[in-house]
């Protein structure tokens, strides 16, 4: 009969023990794989809209996290002489805390002046508490941004978002950051303005539900390295052992 190696721990095989350590270090970092790596970026295949004054719908909010309490509000409204009809995006009173414009600013009572306009963002631009430089996210959401306007019959990208192309049919994308209770999160969203209509509509967004994490325009999921420097920390039985487990969860 084989002897067992750990029936009596000063005659262990140490061979074994190492076998046993791995397999334990593989089981404590699955365990972080699975909840701590798969987390992170959240992302929604979701879209809102046509917004605009000259639809049904023209007055809904924006539940960035899903956790029942509104981060903007997507309107269409008219009610000025120069402009007839508006399309805005705003987190006036909600949990939102900016979108991310371009240019110099001066601010003052948390209200934004002269340059900063809502902006077109190119993919992997990063969002965070750190931006690319000439970049910045305006006041905490108090005052509305125009997308799309008209005025004396002539209808448009709003003057507030003149970085966004014009009725060409493109995708494009802005970030933003919004709060959920002490906590401040970032994240993008990608937009289409239909200046023909003034309308626009968000097709999907993602952020990191890590607190101030930064997030890449178009990021979907963590970043590659991360998932690869895990895998590598399990070693070949844990790297089967999380397979057989994610095809698990997965059927």
């Amino acid at each position: 009969m084989k002897k067992n190696p750990f029936s009596n721990p000063r005659s262990a095989d140490p061979k074994a023990i190492g076998k046993l350590a791995l397999a334990t270090g593989s089981l404590s970092a699955l365990s972080v794989l699975s909840f701590g790596v798969q987390a992170g970026i959240i992302y929604h295949d979701t879209s809102i809209g046509p917004i605009s004054p000259l639809l049904p719908i023209n007055n809904t909010t924006w539940d960035v996290d899903g956790k029942g309490g509104a981060e903007f509000r997507l309107k269409g409204a008219g009610n000025t002489i120069q402009e007839t009809a508006r399309a805005m995006l705003t987190s006036g009173n909600l949990n939102g805390r900016g979108l991310i414009q371009k240019g110099t600013t001066t601010s003052k009572g948390g209200y934004n002046f002269s340059g900063y306009v809502f902006q077109n963002l190119h993919k992997n631009f990063v969002i965070g508490p750190t931006l690319a430089k000439g970049y910045g996210f305006g006041s905490s959401g108090q005052t509305d941004r125009k997308l799309a306007s008209s005025g004396y019959g002539v209808r448009r990208i709003a003057n507030d978002a003149v970085g966004f192309p014009n009725n060409n049919g493109d995708n494009d994308y802005f970030g933003f950051k919004f709060t959920d209770g002490v906590d401040l999160f970032y994240g993008w969203a990608e937009l289409n303005i239909d200046a023909s209509n003034l309308a626009y509509t968000i097709n999907r967004w993602a952020y990191n539900d890590t607190p101030s994490g930064s997030i890449a325009v178009g990021q979907t999921v963590p970043e590659p390295g991360t998932l690869s420097l895990t895998l590598l920390g399990l070693g070949a039985g844990g790297v089967r052992a999380w397979r057989k487990r994610k095809l698990a969860l997965a059927a």
